[in-house]
């Protein structure tokens, strides 16, 4: 379970081999080739700092870690950072309305429109098909669609049409009074981000794999990086959509929880807030040199010259792409890979062992080169750190009172605790992330980037008010996109509140009454049916009674209606009984012809 957690949450570091991914065998295939690596530590982490001198508490041990850093090359950390568009006064709405703007809603509308407008035109459709019922949706649609999705994520059933169910333990009469079951499906079937028409051939020199969702991709994360921005400290990791439908951009990565997935590289800050995304598009050439280096300048950037430490894994880290990020005046440490081009000697020779622990450090202009072993060996490259060491306090079974002191880099330390900030949004990310099956894989990236934002703006939302939880902020949400949608005309299915009488349900006999008067006449009580008189009519009473439920009844029609109907009083009039009597005689008259006709043929 153990070795589950962190392979879901923690430092991608294992001791297998962190790398991009075998592409689809039904596509062409081809990576960079790199060695096996030094695996790293992640454990042990406790850890709160946030800028220099500080000092922080660490196994109930208070530690400085103001000696931690070195960079007089790097300038300081100026920026505003955190919520810039937001007060305590703003909504969960509001804040999520931010990223998912009227342009956004809108968009979704015409091009859904479009698309569902084409292929009505373009394909006949069979008898029965849905799609005949399909009508053109307005904004109002695309936001009560949108909140059914949260609705998925939040009560998660086995499929779409469950959510629509009548079944007594089951049903949601909420959702049911949202949308119907057709009319989602519809919508889901045809939803659109882009025109098809102005997607150039995949031969074209300038075709864009991303198109489908291009417009919509652009829009939302210079959203998220107008909303909010991360602090001194932020990480570069990747981030996995599961996956396993027909695409060139699709990667196989066996010892990760999804094996068959697109790969998405992410720039977060430590709370978990994803704040630069871009997704790996497949390989465009016979070889892809320098491609984590390119990644990580990619997403870090927007950020470049202000002071930023950007934390990193053994995949990405290099001393080429420090020097690069050194020249644009941001700093970075991460765990490193002795095969790397340009690192010392003495980082690639050392060999540690438990019995032999200690620290091999290396300098080499403004980087920083640690090999130190604990439980194992761990490999550290940082422009920003010094080799300043303290003692931390660990579990242990063998060791006296269970307890052993270890000499712990502060940089290995704090690089274990602000590697976590895309670890800690993908773990927000799937508690309520529905597993909505399409073939389509630009599908599967919109319900991710939908849930992307429902994040990003629960820790907006969460930085004014930390005792929110996020069931309310998702929901607080539904609310907002519900608001003002006018509701189908919904009736629920009549339910009995209790079982229904007897007299409705087994069988009954006619019999004479066995009760005699005084004077030893036949007793003829009031009929419980037709009892209520009307104006200037007199009591009717009856000599018969039910013989199973011991009540007076007429013969006809009253016998009948008490054990068919629920409401059986009536207001006994000549007309009713008359009427009756005529209709009776009527059906005699027809039941004895037909059975003359029968023994004459």
């Amino acid at each position: 379970m153990t070795d589950l957690f962190r392979e879901l949450y923690c430092d991608s570091d294992s001791g297998e081999e962190d790398f991009l991914g075998f592409e689809n065998p039904s596509q062409d295939s081809g990576e960079d080739n790199i060695d096996a690596m030094d695996v790293s530590d992640v454990s042990d982490t406790d850890v709160s700092t946030d800028s220099d001198g500080e000092t922080s508490q660490c196994s109930n041990q208070t530690v400085d870690f103001g000696d931690a850093y070195e960079h007089r090359w790097l300038i300081d950390f100026q920026r505003q950072c955190g919520p810039l568009l937001h007060t305590d006064e703003s909504s969960e709405f509001q804040i999520f309305s931010d990223f998912f703007t009227p342009q956004i809603i809108q968009l979704f509308t015409e091009e859904t429109n479009r698309y569902a407008a084409d292929y009505l035109q373009d394909h006949s459709l069979s008898a029965h098909s849905r799609a005949r019922r399909w009508e053109s949706v307005t904004d109002g649609d695309v936001r009560a669609f949108l909140a059914l999705l949260i609705i998925q994520g939040h009560v998660r059933l086995p499929d779409y049409p469950s959510y629509w169910s009548t079944d007594y333990y089951t049903e949601l009469p909420g959702v049911r009074s949202i949308m119907s079951r057709d009319k989602f499906q519809n919508i889901l079937r045809f939803f659109h981000l882009c025109n098809n028409s102005d997607n150039l051939p995949s031969e074209h020199p300038d075709h864009d794999r991303l198109f489908k969702i291009r417009r919509f991709l652009s829009h939302l994360v210079g959203q998220w990086q107008s909303a909010y921005y991360p602090g001194r400290e932020a990480s570069v990791d990747e981030s996995i959509i599961a996956f396993k439908g027909r695409s060139r951009m699709v990667v196989y990565k066996p010892n990760k929880p999804h094996k068959w997935g697109l790969n998405a590289w992410v720039l977060a800050d430590p709370s978990g807030y994803m704040w630069n995304w871009e997704l790996y598009t497949g390989k465009k050439g016979q070889t892809e040199s320098g491609l984590t280096k390119n990644v990580v300048l990619s997403l870090c950037q927007p950020i470049f010259g202000h002071g930023h430490h950007i934390y990193m894994d053994n995949y990405f880290s290099s001393p080429a792409l420090f020097g690069e990020l050194r020249d644009n005046q941001t700093g970075a440490c991460g765990t490193l890979r002795t095969n790397r081009s340009g690192v010392p000697t003495q980082i690639k020779t050392a060999k540690l062992s438990k019995k032999k622990n200690g620290m091999v450090v290396e300098r080499d202009g403004d980087l920083m080169y640690i090999a130190w072993y604990d439980k194992r060996q761990v490999n550290l490259i940082s422009s920003v750190h010094t080799a300043a060491t303290f003692q931390k306090s660990l579990r242990a079974k063998a060791a006296p009172n269970h307890r052993r002191v270890v000499e712990k880099p502060k940089a290995v330390e704090l690089y274990t605790k602000y590697m976590q900030g895309v670890d800690r949004g993908d773990q927000l990310l799937w508690y309520k992330l529905h597993l909505h099956k399409s073939l389509k894989w630009w599908k599967k990236v919109f319900m991710y980037l939908l849930e992307v934002s429902l994040v990003n703006a629960s820790i907006i939302y969460k930085t004014f008010h930390p005792k929110a939880t996020s069931a309310s902020f998702r929901m607080a949400v539904v609310y907002g996109l519900l608001q003002g949608h006018a509701k189908p005309d919904y009736r629920p299915a009549h339910r009995r509140t209790s079982n229904p009488p007897t007299r409705l349900t087994e069988r009954h006999w006619l019999a004479w009454n066995p009760q005699k008067t005084p004077s030893g006449k036949q007793a003829k009580p009031d009929c419980v049916v037709c009892s209520q008189r009307g104006p200037g009519v007199k009591r009717h009473q009856t000599e018969t009674i039910c013989k199973q439920c011991c009540v007076p009844l007429c013969p006809v029609p009253c016998f009948q209606r008490f054990h068919s109907v629920v409401d059986y009083k009536v207001v006994c009039t000549k007309e009713y009984h008359r009427l009756t009597v005529v209709e009776q005689s009527n059906s005699s008259g027809a039941c004895s012809q037909a059975s003359t006709d029968t023994e004459a043929s």
